[in-house]
């Protein structure tokens, strides 16, 4: 009888972990119609909530389908299918996707930023002032800011 938990318990572990049917079925030398029915056997009530649908775990990070799905690939996550177009992730897999999107970095000096942001608060900054001063001002911006970060040389005289 500790057999058959083990075989049920590794057949749901499995499940649990996103394989499909077919894939424990091949792995164990049986019918995904029996992995079926030993999951429903090791589940009595129902599958637990333990697998959340893509459009369920984009509201929860607050992102759209498209952003999830491809960070979580990235990821190397696979998802479980249910249905001819659902997909279905694990939470390991919600929590390393919420994980990686906090981790999100300014694109211009590395700094942590919030989820839906490109810049930190002091580059945007930056970037706003430049791109809402004048044409004149916009080559001495550029100017200073090499300056700062390396000894320059005489500026160029201007054109006339």
């Amino acid at each position: 009888m500790a057999t058959c938990k083990t075989y049920n318990g590794l057949i749901a572990d499995m499940r649990e972990n996103g394989a499909t049917l077919q894939e424990i079925g091949d792995y164990f030398g049986v019918t995904r119609e029996r992995i079926r029915q030993i999951l429903n056997t090791y589940y009595p009530q129902g599958k637990p909530l333990l697998a959340f649908s893509t459009f369920k775990c984009a509201r929860l990070l607050g992102c759209s389908r498209d952003t999830f799905f491809k960070y979580a690939s990235d990821l190397g996550f696979n998802p479980t299918r249910r249905g001819k177009r659902q997909y279905c992730w694990t939470i390991e897999a919600v929590f390393e996707v919420y994980r990686y999107m906090q981790s999100k970095e300014c694109i211009v000096c590395g700094e942590p930023v919030p989820i839906k942001q490109k810049f930190c608060k002091s580059c945007a900054k930056e970037r706003w002032r430049y791109r809402n001063s004048t044409p004149e001002a916009k080559p001495a911006h550029l100017f200073t800011k090499a300056s700062s970060a390396a000894p320059a040389a005489e500026a160029p005289p201007p054109y006339h």
